[in-house]
């Protein structure tokens, strides 16, 4: 599962992207992390390819990538 750092003039926005298909985009409320959603990405990568990321200034998951 490929983590990428992303900086276009700003914070880094890091994402995650897994499984294979449609493209499925996973976003959270504000505040949330993408962690959320770890219990249900194997199955949905069975099907899908699906994207989840973290909002500028979330640092829980910028820790676990970096």
């Amino acid at each position: 599962m490929p983590r990428v750092p992303y900086t276009p003039r700003g914070p880094r926005l890091y994402y995650e992207r897994r499984g294979s298909g449609e493209p499925l985009l996973c976003i959270t409320g504000f505040a949330i992390s993408s962690a959320v959603f770890e219990p249900v990405l194997p199955r949905l990568g069975e099907r899908f390819d699906v994207i989840t990321y973290d909002s500028a200034g979330r640092d829980a998951r910028r820790r676990r990538c970096a």
